[in-house]
């Protein structure tokens, strides 16, 4: 459920954050895109494989398992992951109205995002295979609809023109130090 608390209060942010703060508004689309579809997907995992905290907190909650409540599961979080597309491309094409500069954004978010989960998960010493897989899955998989935005904007009309981001040298620099950082503190960190 943190995935859903942590999206939506991104979004909440997002939303009460000024046009012209495009970074900003970028970096809580993605917290929250990135969240929705994590969560959506699982929880359909979770019901189809009968496994997963979801799929156990239904048995803790609703009893034995029945069809009826895991199909709900399922139907619910189809819901949930098309509402999450649909959001991710409205938003995006908020931004970037031009759809070519909207998917184009979108497709290096979804790539820098799904390789750098990949790369923390591949220097975790931890399950090897396994939480590579599940970062690759968690991340990549779970958000592919992002490298898919139409070509037809769903955004409502807006006289904004596309917003432009700069990637000024100490953005960047800060951006590596906190990955860094956050790849050497994962789970057990790296050992030395």
């Amino acid at each position: 459920m943190g995935n859903i608390f942590v999206g939506a209060v991104a979004l909440m942010i997002k939303n009460r954050i000024p046009r012209p703060l495009v970074k900003t508004r970028l970096l809580l689309l993605l917290v929250t895109s990135f969240s929705f579809f994590w969560e959506a997907a699982y929880l359909v995992k979770a019901m189809v494989t009968r496994n997963g905290d979801l799929y156990f907190a239904g048995l803790d909650f609703l009893g034995e398992p029945t069809y009826g409540w895991q199909i709900a599961g399922v139907a619910v979080g189809i819901a949930f992951y098309l509402f999450t597309a649909r959001w991710s491309f409205a938003a995006l094409s908020d931004l970037w109205p031009d759809a070519d500069s909207a998917r184009s954004v979108s497709q290096t978010a979804w790539l820098s995002a799904s390789v750098g989960a990949a790369v923390a998960a591949l220097l975790y010493f931890g399950d090897g295979w396994r939480d590579f897989s599940d970062a690759v899955l968690e991340i990549g998989g779970s958000s592919f609809p992002l490298l898919f935005i139409p070509r037809k904007s769903v955004a409502t009309a807006t006289t904004a023109g596309p917003a432009q981001i700069r990637r000024p040298g100490m953005t960047i620099a800060l951006s590596i130090i906190v990955y860094a950082i956050f790849v050497a503190t994962l789970g057990h960190g790296l050992r030395y």
